[in-house]
C-alpha cells in the first residue's frame, strides 16, 4: 500500500518539520499551506480529500503522537482490506469464474473494481494486471466517480452485490 500523507498547516516552520519527521518514517508526504491550497491540486489530494479526513492533530503535539496516529491509520486501513479479502473468499464459490461487468464502465475499470473486491492493494493491482500503480489510482478515482461511491470499500461492496445478484 502506498502510503502518500498530505500535511496541512499554515506554519512553515512546523509544516517543513512535520513533513521530515514523517518522511523519515518512511512516507511520502506533500505539503499545503491552507486547505484551498489542498484543494487546488492533484487529482490524488481530491481523491484524498474524497475519502476523508482521518484525524487532526492540534497543537502543541509530540512526534511520537504525530507518527503512532499515522500508523494507526494506516494499520487499520490494512486491516479492513484483510476482512474484505477474507470475505471475498470465503463468499467465492471456487468453481465461479471471477467476471464482473458494468456498462458504465470500461473493461479496464470493471477488472480493476473486481480486483479491489478481491481486496488487494493498488501495487499487488498492478503487478497482477501488468500496469503501473499510477493507471491502477487513475482507474480507482474514475470507478468513484462513475459511481458515486466514496471509498473502496463501497467499490467492493458493490462488485460482490452484483456478483452474488447474478
Amino acid at each position: 500500500m502506498s502510503k502518500r500523507l498530505l500535511i496541512v498547516d499554515d506554519e512553515p516552520n512546523l509544516l517543513r518539520a512535520v513533513a521530515a519527521c514523517l518522511k523519515a518514517e518512511g512516507y511520502q508526504v506533500s505539503t499545503a499551506r491552507s486547505g484551498r491550497e489542498a484543494l487546488i491540486e492533484t487529482p490524488d489530494r481530491v481523491e484524498g480529500f474524497r475519502a476523508g479526513v482521518d484525524a487532526y492533530l492540534t497543537k502543541p503535539f509530540e512526534p511520537e503522537e504525530l507518527i503512532a496516529v499515522v500508523n494507526g491509520i494506516l494499520n487499520r486501513v490494512e486491516r479492513t482490506h484483510a476482512q474484505i479479502a477474507r470475505l471475498v473468499s470465503s463468499s467465492i464459490v471456487e468453481e465461479a469464474p471471477l467476471v464482473f461487468q458494468d456498462e458504465e464502465l470500461t473493461e479496464a475499470e470493471d477488472r480493476v473494481a473486481l480486483a479491489v473486491s478481491r481486496g488487494l492493494s493498488n501495487k499487488e493491482i498492478a503487478a497482477e494486471l501488468e500496469i503501473s500503480v499510477r493507471t491502477v489510482e487513475n482507474h480507482i478515482s474514475h470507478i468513484l466517480d462513475k459511481k458515486g461511491f466514496n471509498n473502496r470499500v463501497e467499490i467492493a461492496r458493490y462488485v460482490l452485490e452484483q456478483r452474488h445478484s447474478h
